[in-house]
């Protein structure tokens, strides 16, 4: 009965050198992306490393594509959550920009931001609006 370990360097970089091209295409075919599939690769080969001492090397490449699925069903969990704010974002500024109390508060600031720059003397008023012009 063979009993190598993976934390041993040179039985790791066996199984790197056996596994990080089908675990790249593995994982190119779920993103369609090659260099993220790379990058997530590595990953999985970095958790592997990190975890050697629990992982069996009987179970390495097994290790290796849960632990690559696994990322990627994070991966999508994640760009679901940032795609649904994107969207919540845009609707509430498109929701702001018809709601009527929104439009109403933002006339009257308007209005009393005039009269207030009006009373400026002159040379205030040249300053103030050439700084908010200049931004």
């Amino acid at each position: 009965m063979n009993h190598q370990s993976v934390c041993e360097e040179q039985t790791f970089h066996q199984v790197h050198s056996d596994h990080a091209t089908p675990l790249r295409n593995f994982l190119f075919y779920k993103f369609g992306d090659l260099e993220k599939a790379k990058d997530f690769a590595q990953d999985a080969f970095i958790r592997l490393w990190d975890n050697c001492s629990k992982v069996p090397f009987e179970k390495a490449k097994s290790y290796l594509f849960t632990i690559a699925n696994r990322l990627f069903l994070d991966d999508v969990d994640h760009q679901k959550v940032v795609l649904k704010f994107q969207y919540r974002q845009g609707t509430s500024e498109k929701q702001m920009e018809t709601n009527p109390e929104y439009l109403y508060r933002h006339d009257e600031f308007k209005e009393r931001l005039e009269m207030a720059v009006s009373e400026l003397p002159d040379k205030q008023r040249a300053v103030f609006l050439l700084s908010r012009i200049c931004l």
